[in-house]
């Protein structure tokens, strides 16, 4: 049975590495979204071996409202990717694999009269004067495996959670 399963691995393994070649080489395929998809392979793969060995409680507990800098991986469409600050939306203590997040952006958003964005304005201690936004739709639960850096704490004020809080019951609530 385990000679069954090591060449049914291999095979598969043979599939990946094929299709990954033709992907790598496909030159009608943008060359920094072939590098981003071949580094988060190489990222995911690394944080699946390390998942059994990931101490969660060797970081700090999470408040709502704080700042954290996360890798969201390679997405596709318009899920939101790579390397983002998100806004901890719920309290996550250190003993807690995961944390509740928002994303944000500085890019500012083409329907932004939407009532799905909301209006960050600059962050105390982000590049300076620069705009921010969220969309709440990109509400994510993470591993905080994901997690890049805790710096020193950023925060929003209370003011934006509270908009924040207001679209979602808004625009996410059953009706």
């Amino acid at each position: 049975m385990a000679a069954n399963n090591d060449e049914a691995l291999t095979s598969k393994v043979k599939v990946i590495c094929s299709k990954l070649l033709d992907f790598a080489m496909n030159l009608s395929i943008d060359v920094k979204i072939r590098n981003s998809y071949i580094d988060w392979l190489i990222c995911k793969t690394d944080l699946v071996k390390n998942e059994k060995t990931f101490d969660s409680t060797q970081l700090p507990n999470y408040r709502r409202g704080e700042l954290i800098f996360l890798d969201l991986g390679f997405n596709v469409g318009e899920e939101y990717g790579g390397k983002h600050y998100a806004i901890v939306l719920r309290d996550s203590r250190n003993n807690h694999g995961k944390v509740l997040v928002l994303p944000i952006t500085s890019q500012e958003p083409k329907s932004k009269h939407l009532p799905i964005y909301v209006d960050i304005g600059p962050i105390s201690g982000l590049a300076k004067n620069k705009y921010h936004w969220a969309n709440i739709l990109n509400i994510t639960n993470v591993s905080k495996q994901r997690i890049i850096a805790h710096r020193k704490p950023l925060r929003v004020n209370d003011r934006i959670l509270n908009r924040l809080s207001g679209a979602i019951v808004n625009q996410i609530a059953l009706r």
